[in-house]
Order: structure tokens, then sequence, then C-alpha cells
């Protein structure tokens, strides 16, 4: 009988999977080691790819049934544009001459939207649903989320992991002096940089 993972276990393994470096000074990960962390990091994306679609059909069947997402799709894309819209308007408006970017560059002054534009946003703006939309598009964010958490929890079929001898060329690729930064904070420390005996230690605990 195959062993069982949460999902929010499989996200975090498929983090350090993607933590693991190929390459490492001079050293390089051999190819069956190589091989072997990507079949199994593209396992645990498919585990990812499954949960996202899991949670995407609960909230379309949530919008089908309840009355306030009636249109919702197509009221997300008009109130998009006017915010697209106003937001072009603000740019130009708040330019300054002068401007320069991160590398001292100056910045011309944003074009402004067309008076067809502008008059489009602030119809949209004055449309007697856009309050409610706002309400239910606030209200369908928490839904997805508490959906989220809900799911997390979910177990599915654990993929296979590493052997020994995989493990030995991570190793070996890595050594077991010094720090390495990770795509997943530390749970002691809170911070990305682990020792490398560490994280070794880890993997072996997660898929050895």
């Amino acid at each position: 009988m195959a062993k069982k993972i949460t999902y929010d276990k499989a996200f975090y393994r498929s983090l350090l999977l993607k933590s693991i470096p190929f390459k490492q000074g001079d050293r390089t990960l051999d190819d069956a080691t190589a091989t072997a962390v990507l079949l199994l990091s593209a396992k645990h994306t498919k585990l990812t790819e499954s949960f996202n679609a899991l949670i995407a059909d609960a909230v379309k069947a949530l919008k089908e049934k309840d009355d306030k997402y009636k249109d919702f799709d197509k009221k997300a894309q008009e109130f998009a544009e006017m915010e697209r819209i106003e937001q072009q308007i603000a740019e130009h408006d708040n330019w300054t001459e002068g401007q320069k970017d991160a590398e001292g560059n100056e910045i011309p002054r944003p074009a402004m939207p067309s008076d067809e534009q502008v008059k489009r946003a602030e119809e949209l703006r004055e449309r007697d649903d856009r309050e409610a939309f706002y309400a239910a598009y606030a209200d369908l964010k928490q839904a997805e989320i508490d959906l989220r958490m809900k799911h997390a929890a979910d177990e599915v079929d654990e993929p296979s992991g590493l052997s020994s001898a995989e493990l030995q060329g991570i190793l070996r690729c890595i050594g077991t002096d010094g720090t390495i930064t990770l795509a997943v904070a530390h749970p002691m420390t809170g911070k990305y940089e682990w020792s490398k005996r560490g994280f070794l230690e880890l993997l072996a605990k997660c898929f050895c």
C-alpha cells in the first residue's frame, strides 16, 4: 500500500528539491543523481498542479452556486480595465520633470489614456454594481484561502524518494561545511540560510 503525504508537506518538499544545487564551486552533481532529483521534483510539481486544479474547481463551483457571483468573471475583466486606466491616469498626473529610474535614466512622462478610455473608466466607476462586485471579490478571495487551508491537509500518494547513493551524490556536490541558501525558511531561525549538514539531514529525513 502506497505511503501517504499531505499536500502541504508535498509543497514543502518540492521547495527543498528545487533548492538542491546541480553545481557547487568546481563540483557538479553526477548525472544519475541529477536525473533522480529532476524526476522526483517533477512528481512533486504534479502534486502542486493537482492541488491548484482542485482549488480552481472548488472556486468555480462556489461561483456557480451563489447568485452574488453571477457574471463575476465578466465583471472582473471590466473593473480590471477600469483600474488599469485609472493607474495610467495617475502615472501621467503624478509624473514630475527630472524623474529618474534606479539606473539614473530620466523617465519620460507616461502617456495619458485616450478620451474614450477615460470616459470608459468613469462609466465603470459609476456603475451601480461596482461596490457589490468588490464585496463579492473579497468574499471569494477569503473563500479561496479557506479552501486552500482545508485541502492542504488532504492526503495523496507519496512519490518515491531518494536512494542512499543519490543522497551521497548530493553530499559530494555540496559538501558539509558552511551554509546554503534554500527556497524555504529554517523553522528555528526563520532565515533562508541553512547549514549544509542540516540541509542534508533534512533531505535524508524527507526523502530516504
